[in-house]
């Protein structure tokens, strides 16, 4: 009959035949892809990375960060609050830090995570975290963020 395997049903349910469906054919092949794709890998990763920014455009709408720059050995820390003014619960907050130069230029970044993990409407989490390095000037934003489901405890997907 045209269309029904040629190998017997058994313990792998009819899908794979016994042996691993010519696995073994097409082993050197994607062993040579592998090769020749990893080969490629250290060129495209030689190139710098441009400067990072938020990945929620407009996030000023939503959230809301207040902060200082405390000195301290070594680097400074940038201590302060992340306010959640939306109406919806947010987590998995990520914060970018910046140490930017007398022109407003960036020297430095890092992005960091924001605790406690669900930050509920009207409500503000304390942050203190290391500047990137010690700089003239510094700066503070939500790197990304997820809504949160109340009811499910799982990020909308929007």
């Amino acid at each position: 009959m045209p269309g029904r395997p040629r190998f017997p049903r058994g313990d792998y349910n009819g899908v794979f035949p016994p042996g691993g469906c010519g696995m073994r054919r097409w082993s050197p092949l994607l062993l040579l892809a592998a090769l020749l794709t990893g080969g490629l890998a250290p060129a495209c990763a030689s190139a710098p990375p441009g400067p990072l920014s938020p990945l929620v455009v407009g996030w000023e709408r939503y959230l809301k960060i207040e902060w200082e720059a405390v000195p301290a050995e070594g680097r400074p820390t940038l201590n302060g609050y992340v306010i959640n003014d939306w109406g919806v619960p947010a987590g998995r907050i990520r914060l970018l830090a910046e140490t930017l130069d007398a022109e407003g230029r960036i020297l430095a970044q890092e992005v960091t995570w924001l605790l406690p993990r669900v930050l509920m409407p009207g409500t503000r989490a304390y942050f203190e975290i290391p500047a990137p390095r010690a700089g003239p000037a510094y700066r503070v934003s939500v790197f990304s963020f997820d809504w949160i489901d109340v009811d499910r405890r799982r990020p909308w997907l929007w």
